[in-house]
C-alpha cells in the first residue's frame, strides 16, 4: 500500500501517512470536494471536452482492453479541477467516495474485480492514474508515469481524445507485459501460468 499523494510505502492499517499527513478520510474530502460524482462504467466526459465519436471510439477501445484484461475496470474520468487542488489525493476521493459499479454484465464477466481510474483535468491540462490496493504491488508507480508521459504531447496541446486514446493503449501495453513476466518473479514454469 501507498500513500496517493506522496507514494510512500504504508501499512494496511495506516489512518495516515506519516511522511506528507495525508489523511485517508473519504468523509473529510468530500465536505472540502462537494459530493461525489456517481460513475458510469468506462467513460465520465464531466469536464464536456469529447465529442459524441471520440466517445464511441474510446468506448469501443474499452471494452476491448477490459476483454483482454478480464480482472480490470478501467474508468476515464474528465474534469475540471481548480489548479490549486492537487490531483492525487482529488483522484483518491473520486476512486474512494464515487460509486463506480459495474453494470450488470461486467459484473457476470468479471468475477474479481480491480479498478483503475483515468483522471483527467482538462482545465490544467494534467491526469493521473489511482489503482486498487490489490494491483499496487505489481504495478510501480514509474510504469504509471511512464504511461501518461507516453502521450504528454497530446495532453499539453489539448489533444485530450488523442492522449485518453494513446494513454489507454499504452496501459494496456504495460499490464500484458507485467502479466508475461509474472510467472518468472514468481518461479512459475510458463505453462503453469494463468491464462496460458
Amino acid at each position: 500500500m501507498r500513500c496517493p499523494d506522496c507514494r510512500s510505502p504504508l501499512t494496511a492499517s495506516a489512518e495516515s501517512c506519516p511522511q506528507c499527513g495525508f489523511a485517508f478520510d473519504v468523509d473529510l474530502l468530500t465536505k472540502r470536494f462537494g459530493d461525489p460524482p456517481a460513475l458510469q462504467p468506462r467513460i465520465n466526459d464531466f469536464a464536456h471536452v469529447l465529442s459524441p465519436r471520440q466517445i464511441s471510439r474510446l468506448d469501443r477501445q474499452i471494452r476491448s482492453f477490459q476483454q483482454g484484461l478480464r480482472q480490470i475496470l478501467l474508468s476515464v474520468v474528465t474534469q475540471r479541477i481548480p489548479l490549486e487542488t492537487r490531483l492525487a489525493p482529488y483522484a483518491f476521493w473520486i476512486f474512494n467516495a464515487s460509486s463506480a459499479i459495474p453494470s450488470a454484465g461486467e459484473a457476470a464477466e468479471h468475477h474479481r474485480i480491480h479498478r483503475i481510474l483515468f483522471l483527467l483535468d482538462a482545465s490544467n491540462h494534467r491526469a493521473t492514474l489511482t489503482l486498487s490496493y490489490g494491483l499496487e504491488p505489481f504495478i510501480a508507480p514509474e510504469t504509471l508515469d511512464a504511461v501518461l508521459i507516453s502521450e504528454s504531447r497530446a495532453l499539453a496541446s489539448g489533444r485530450f481524445a488523442a492522449f485518453l486514446a494513446g494513454g489507454c493503449t499504452a496501459l494496456e501495453d504495460a499490464l500484458h507485459s507485467i502479466g508475461r513476466e509474472l510467472p518468472a518473479i514468481y518461479g512459475l514454469h510458463p505453462a503453469l501460468a494463468p491464462g496460458t
